[in-house]
């Protein structure tokens, strides 16, 4: 932004403020993404705290298994499956694959 300052003198070069501006346009569109993602959540508020757990590790993963998941909550793996059922059919998770390469990804 200081270049853009120190060109009004002669021709304005607003490249660097453009660059500024849309990288804080992207943050904000971020920020606003995981807000709408967290209201999501908050409605479906007949969630188990296990399912809440699942949801948040999506997070910090892109996909996982019931393998996984398992290990990263330490629940037990039955338990597991009944919980990704149930986040499947309230359409905040999508199932992809088959049997052990069954993978768990948050809805669009």
């Amino acid at each position: 932004m200081r270049t853009t300052q120190t060109s009004f003198k002669t021709t304005p070069d607003w490249n660097a403020w453009i660059v500024f501006f849309l990288r804080t346009l992207s943050k904000q569109c971020e920020v606003l993404a995981r807000k709408v993602e967290d209201h999501r959540i908050m409605q479906a508020s007949d969630l188990s705290p296990l399912a809440l757990e699942v949801l948040s590790l999506f997070e910090q993963h892109n996909s996982l298994s019931n393998r996984e998941m398992v290990a990263l909550t330490g629940s037990n793996r039955n338990t597991m499956k009944r919980t990704l059922s149930s986040l499947v059919e309230k359409r905040l998770l999508i199932l992809e694959g088959k049997g052990r390469s069954t993978r768990y990804k948050v809805a669009p």
